[in-house]
């Protein structure tokens, strides 16, 4: 890493004065969108020339995920100053809507499941709609206009504004799809998209970003009597949802009962009461629950492979059992798997030759995280 840039990202993280977590949530949500979707990124053309662009849309989508948790409960300050009424976050009246509506019908998983589906209720889509503006037109009017500005004297200096997007509508049928489709771009430098994409981690973990936001949630909310146990809850909060590996369990248990099954890795036939819907990524590393992440195993080699990243070799040699598997789920659920291939692999369109471009972007991906990020992986063969 030149100096200058590790420079530039210490002085990210020491510097600029903040008086609410808008810096940490910008910066953690650009260092996973470069790590999990860089088929998102392009090449600048013109004025943005030799930098990388990528969608806003998937910053607001890691805000709507990071944020729902501090809106659930307890009245959490996230605003130096802040009370009920007074100086309030300027998303947080439509977010304790959003909460509040979903509080009777499942809470956070539920409404994660709707937003990745498109099935958000049509009751709730004009405050949902209205909180998706206005957390886009935050994310580039605050942390990304001013990050950087104490620095060198000028706005948009570590991220710039490449196409400001459009209005998200409460007729919409809004998925993260369309908030990618719709709110617009940003660009960053070659360099810290290289160093975000394959030292993120570092930079996420203790005495950086999740650190200092950690602290000033604690700073913030001093004399409220929240402990740091339920802040490092609301921090770290994922929405775990068994809806979506269920669809795919049900799909596999069917062609289990009929004798056509078989363990995508060993080959050997699976029963039903020997079957485990494995995810190929594991989801402890990989948060996805697509249907093209998940594929029938054999229950002793799923344990076997554990939390295991497939090797290049393994994936290859049981490449036409995952398409296989790929050709079912689509076949079942054609809407929901184009959608989630689109997004999840390939970062363009759903058409002809899908099946090639998904594989080889699994193959990139399997890559990336036994040789960049360290994860250990699992060759053939897997008995």
């Amino acid at each position: 890493m030149p100096q200058s840039t590790f420079s530039s990202i210490n002085s990210i993280i020491e510097r600029d004065k903040v008086d609410t977590p808008y810096k940490y949530s910008l910066l953690r949500a650009v260092i996973e969108s470069c790590q999990e979707f860089p088929q998102f990124a392009k090449q600048g053309e013109g004025e943005f020339a030799g930098r990388v662009v990528l969608p806003v849309g998937l910053l607001v989508f890691k805000w709507l995920i990071y944020y729902y948790p501090f809106f659930e409960g307890e009245f959490v300050v996230l605003k130096i100053g802040e009370r009920p009424g007074h100086r309030e976050l300027a998303f947080r009246r439509r977010f304790e809507e959003l909460t509040a509506f979903y509080a009777g019908r499942g809470g956070f998983s539920v409404f994660y499941d709707d937003l990745v589906s498109g099935s958000v209720p049509g009751e709730i889509m004009p405050v949902f709609a209205s909180l998706v503006n206005k957390i886009r037109g935050t994310i580039v009017d605050n942390p990304m206009r001013h990050l950087g500005y104490s620095q060198t004297g000028r706005e948009y200096a570590v991220f710039s504004e490449v196409e400001r997007g459009r209005a998200v509508r409460a007729s919409m049928r809004v998925d993260v799809s369309l908030l990618i489709d719709l709110c617009g771009s940003y660009a960053l430098s070659q360099e810290l998209y290289a160093v975000f994409r394959d030292l993120g981690g570092f930079i996420l973990g203790s005495g950086c970003v999740s650190q200092r936001w950690f602290a000033f949630v604690m700073r913030a909310n001093r004399d409220r009597g929240i402990s740091e146990g339920r802040v490092m809850e609301l921090l770290s909060a994922v929405p775990v949802s068994e809806r979506n590996v269920t669809a795919a369990a049900r799909v596999y248990r069917e062609c289990a009962g009929e004798g056509v099954l078989r363990c995508v890795w060993s080959g050997r036939e699976v029963l039903p009461e020997g079957l485990a819907v494995d995810h190929m990524l594991p989801f402890a590393v990989w948060r996805c629950n697509d249907l093209w992440n998940l594929v029938p195993a054999d229950e002793s080699v799923n344990a076997r492979k554990s939390d295991r990243i497939p090797a290049g070799e393994l994936l290859v040699l049981r490449k036409d059992a995952i398409l296989a598997c790929w050709h079912l789920m689509y076949a079942r659920f054609p809407e929901r798997f184009a959608k989630e291939v689109s997004v999840g692999l390939l970062g363009e369109e759903f058409g002809e030759g899908w099946e090639e471009r998904a594989f080889e972007r699994l193959c990139g991906i399997s890559a990336y995280l036994i040789e960049t990020r360290g994860y250990e992986g699992v060759g053939y063969p897997l008995r």
